[in-house]
């Protein structure tokens, strides 16, 4: 369903609309994911559960926006249970996400920790096609 912050008719009640939705790993890609961007609305966990795999077998970096809910905490649980370090763009740079400091952050990235080994490091080009700059 849609019905997110973004999703309104002018200040008046939100629109809804039904979607077919698909996991991430039944898309079955024939090339390496080195990157995913996510913005689902307070969704990302259901969206992180569905590419399971694919964050298994590709290690990917993921770029995704969290709110301070739970989803959040279900979010960074599941990126450490797989072996990801959560990190946020903060002073200029990627850094390790102390939830102290970086409460009011919203913008992350997980980070693929150690195996495999063809675990591509954060580059400026992973970034870019992460948050869809260029």
């Amino acid at each position: 369903r849609s019905g997110g912050r973004g999703d309104r008719d002018h200040g008046q009640r939100p629109r809804c609309a039904l979607y077919d939705c698909t996991a991430i790993d039944a898309s079955d890609p024939r090339q390496r994911v080195t990157a995913i961007k996510i913005d689902v609305e307070n969704f990302e966990r259901l969206v992180l559960r569905g590419a399971r795999r694919i964050l298994e077998r590709d290690r990917p970096l993921v770029y995704l926006e969290l709110w301070d809910t739970d989803n959040r905490q279900e979010c960074l649980t599941l990126a450490r249970e797989l072996g990801y370090r959560t990190q946020v763009f903060a002073d200029g740079k990627l850094q390790d996400f102390v939830p102290a400091q970086h409460r009011s952050c919203g913008n992350f990235f997980l980070v693929a920790d150690g195996p495999p080994s063809e675990s591509a490091p954060v580059t400026d080009d992973r970034l870019a096609a992460a948050t869809g700059r260029s």
